[in-house]
């Protein structure tokens, strides 16, 4: 009998932990959900992305695109991009966020965020790590980029 309550006691606080550990997850993803960040693909690309509630706009630094999408948040971590415009006449761009890219958050700390992310049902995955930029430093790396 006295194991099945420590069982229990177990199993409760374990819950009660995970449910904390959840809320603590959806409160730093609101922390992300707007503001200015630069991404780095494994090949070295950099991408400054400027994000409000409702929009996304990425600009690749190598070669000036800029792709604006539209932002459809499925829960407080997990958003999909549904693709809007381009500067690019590419039309592998367009073909690309022909489905929407589901992106899901999968940790936050102070100043960047983890995630992973996947399009064409699932045929293509990309993860990595977002760094949330200030204003100052949005509009340096476009100046210095620009030239």
């Amino acid at each position: 009998m006295r194991i099945n309550v420590l069982q229990f006691l177990f199993i409760f606080l374990l819950m009660i932990f995970n449910e904390s550990l959840i809320a603590q997850n959806v409160e730093d993803c609101q922390k992300i959900k707007k503001g200015k960040f630069i991404f780095e693909t494994a090949n070295e690309e950099i991408f400054l992305i400027k994000r409000s509630h409702k929009k996304q706009i990425e600009i690749s630094l190598k070669n000036n695109i800029k792709i604006i999408t539209k932002i459809n948040w499925i829960s407080p971590c997990e958003y999909e991009l549904s693709f809007l415009e381009s500067n690019s006449d590419d039309e592998n761009i367009s073909k690309f966020y022909k489905i929407p890219i589901r992106v899901k958050i999968l940790s936050v700390e102070k100043n960047k965020y983890t995630f992973t992310s996947s399009g064409f049902d699932e045929l293509i995955q990309i993860g990595g790590e977002m760094k949330k930029i200030n204003r100052r430093t949005y509009k340096k790396y476009l100046r210095n980029h620009s030239k």
